[in-house]
């Protein structure tokens, strides 16, 4: 799987209220990490969270890794308020599918 591939089924499925390409990118025992919130889904609660639109979009992918086991991004997220915020993701592949997405804030001073 590219990460190519796979951001696009992640925006495809939070703009179109599509699923069906990116539950084929994501193991059945996918975790979804958000630890901001320290919130961690599970996949079925994962594509509800993105189906119902709990942000607006995201967009501005950077990939700064992409490789058979390991994908990861820079990239904004648009909250429903208009509120933009960038953040650090990355997932873990097995045998061609996310097992873990992983979403972190970036630091907005350094």
């Amino acid at each position: 799987m590219s990460a190519n591939k796979f951001f696009a089924a992640w925006r495809n499925c939070l703009l179109k209220k599509d699923s069906e390409a990116l539950r084929a990118l994501l193991s059945d025992d996918f975790i979804f990490s958000q630890h901001h919130f320290r919130l961690h889904t599970d996949l079925f609660s994962t594509v509800d969270f993105f189906e119902t639109g709990q942000f607006k979009s995201i967009d501005e992918f950077q990939i700064t890794l992409d490789t058979d086991d390991f994908i990861a991004s820079v990239h904004t997220v648009t909250m429903n308020d208009g509120h933009v915020e960038k953040v650090y993701a990355f997932a873990k592949l097995r045998n061609g599918k996310a097992y873990e997405w992983h979403i972190l804030p970036m630091p907005t001073e350094m």
